[in-house]
């Protein structure tokens, strides 16, 4: 099956890495669409790569077949739910990007043919090394055709996606990190009396020897270093190796995944206490996995619930009440019952939770006598259910992320 249309959001270096890569197996679509905010990127993309049209929007390039998200990580949620109505349940959608993992993308984007890539440099010239995650249940037919493009730029190959935050560092990066310094050798071999060509031979050819005595000669590494005695920056290797641990590990922790929380707020009739609690906690972190439900779920949300948290600011209005048997097998970290007969019929859950609490409060919807009277009980179990899980999120949840 051939790819009919490319979508590119964000039209940086890695969109032309891609684009060139492509270019060289004439395999780029007559359809392209980049957007990329940055006039002069965009154009100089279509100076040299004729079949890019610019998109109007992200929403706009998300309409082709196979979109490619290349923007970073800061501003990926925010990517999705811009072309979360553009993009349709058919549509295959790949990262570029490190930290975001397939389970957030799944948490916003209609279509479940998602995918992960962290792409080398060298696609450039079609010698990438380049692994990729997919996710579950994506159609092998189209795995095949998605892999078949992407192998255009060199190795590709399939990982755990757990994985693919170590291969940014040990891979994708990894240039960088001796590209200058090759650069700097040539200008001291011309310095010292080599023409630039026999300085960029002599380097080229002895790193290559190089990097094939230190992989495949059957020495050791410390055999390999020890064939060389005279090492003019010997002294300085310890410092090179703390600059490469330090820079290097606390990068990695910057890139990858956040663990994604959790967290399962049940009630008997889920129409109004923990739906209050589901709002509360969620828009504590939205980058948290809340969800709620009963153990006699009433199939509907309490009005006045929904009233006085939209007074506050919080649209609880779009959520379901649902019976707790949607999420039995499941795996969460907290499962927080907010009623005393839902906290007595929660053993289901034991085994696959890390923790059980139970943070109560009274019914509002079981208060009688005046108007008044009643709406201000909501007002108060709304904001004790505020109070008991921001403490909650500040002392439990907030240490752990």
């Amino acid at each position: 099956m051939e790819t009919k249309s490319l979508g590119f959001i964000g039209g940086g270096r890695i969109t032309r890495i891609f684009l060139q890569g492509l270019s060289n197996k004439k395999a780029l679509p007559k359809t392209i669409k980049v957007f990329e905010p940055n006039a002069d990127t965009i154009k100089a993309l279509q100076t040299e790569f004729s079949a890019v049209v610019a998109a109007g929007s992200a929403a706009d390039a998300a309409k082709s077949e196979i979109v490619f998200l290349a923007v970073h990580p800061p501003v990926m949620m925010e990517t999705l739910q811009a072309i979360n109505d553009a993009v349709k349940e058919t549509t295959i959608v790949i990262s570029l990007a490190p930290k975001i993992t397939i389970e957030k993308m799944a948490s916003v984007l209609p279509t479940k043919k998602l995918a992960r890539i962290i792409p080398n440099a060298t696609s450039f010239i079609n010698e990438g090394y380049n692994p990729v995650t997919f996710a579950a249940g994506f159609d092998a037919t189209e795995k095949k055709q998605v892999l078949k493009l992407l192998k255009k730029l060199g190795k590709t190959f399939e990982t755990e996606e757990s994985k693919l935050e170590g291969y940014a560092i040990a891979s994708a990066m990894l240039p960088t990190y001796f590209w200058f310094q090759w650069q700097e050798m040539e200008k001291i071999s011309e310095e010292i009396g080599l023409t630039p060509e026999e300085a960029q031979k002599t380097i080229s050819s002895t790193l290559k020897k190089a990097l094939k005595i230190y992989y495949k000669s059957g020495l050791t590494p410390a055999q390999v270093m020890d064939l060389i005695p005279v090492k003019p920056i010997g002294e300085n290797e310890p410092e090179i190796k703390t600059i490469l641990n330090t820079k290097l590990t606390g990068l990695y922790g910057k890139i990858k995944p956040q663990q994604i929380m959790k967290i399962l707020i049940l009630c008997t009739g889920n129409s109004c206490r923990s739906q209050m609690a589901h709002g509360f906690l969620q828009s504590f972190d939205s980058n948290i996995t809340v969800r709620s439900a009963g153990t006699e779920a009433s199939g509907k949300l309490n009005r006045k619930a929904v009233e006085v948290m939209k007074e506050i600011g919080i649209d609880i209005s779009h959520h379901t009440s649902d019976s707790v048997e949607k999420y039995l097998n499941d795996e969460w970290d907290y499962v927080i019952t907010v009623c005393g007969g839902a906290n007595e019929n929660c053993p289901a859950f034991l085994g696959k939770v890390k923790h059980r609490l139970h943070i109560g409060f009274d019914d509002p919807s079981h208060a009688t006598g005046t108007p008044e009277f009643i709406q201000s009980e909501y007002y108060r179990v709304r904001d004790e259910i505020k109070a008991g899980f921001r403490k909650f999120y500040d002392e439990q949840i907030l240490p752990q992320l």
